[in-house]
């Protein structure tokens, strides 16, 4: 965000898991206006003033903390247009259309929209998918980027992203 003028950010915190990401929490996108640019150099070596301490020993069992989900308010049906791409190939071998619901808090945030998304293409996709080779999950962007999706906000992004005919183009790539 160097230059100036407008940017919208949007700022999150995930915890990763096996699965991918998992939102803890998101503070929706903002505009903020950059007045001016500011160029900062670098620091020498040897400027930085900064001394860290060692990292406090933590015994787990006195902090255990416990993710709690936000609660499911509304559901939404998405259409999606899938296609599964083996290897290089630039061509989908294989298309489906596919509905699938998800749940939405009361903040208007998708919950659990990896896993459940995740969940129904493995069982859509079960003849194509090879379970001991890992596979990627994407959709092109409005730049015509292609954008992996790991997670709740990926998959809130590919929902943004727009749709021909309200329906989301997804790519598996394996």
């Amino acid at each position: 965000m160097g230059e100036a003028g407008d940017h919208w950010v949007e700022f999150s915190v995930a915890e990763c898991t096996e699965e991918g990401n998992i939102e803890i929490f998101c503070i929706p996108a903002r505009l903020v206006q950059v007045a001016v640019a500011q160029e900062t150099a670098a620091p020498k070596a040897g400027e930085l003033d900064q001394t860290f301490s060692e990292p406090e020993l933590v015994d787990e069992e006195e902090d255990e903390a416990e993710l709690v989900t936000a609660p499911i308010v509304s559901e939404e049906t998405i259409s999606l247009k899938v296609g599964y791409l083996s290897g290089a190939d630039s061509e989908a071998s294989v298309i489906r259309r596919l509905s699938v619901t998800i749940g939405v808090d009361e903040n208007g945030r998708h919950v659990e929209a990896y896993r459940t998304l995740a969940e129904c293409l493995k069982r859509a996709f079960k003849s194509e998918l090879d379970s001991s080779c890992p596979c990627a999950l994407c959709y092109t962007d409005e730049c015509g980027v292609e954008v992996s999706v790991t997670c709740d906000l990926d998959v809130g992004s590919a929902l943004r992203a727009p749709a021909k005919g309200g329906v989301i183009r997804l790519s598996i790539r394996q």
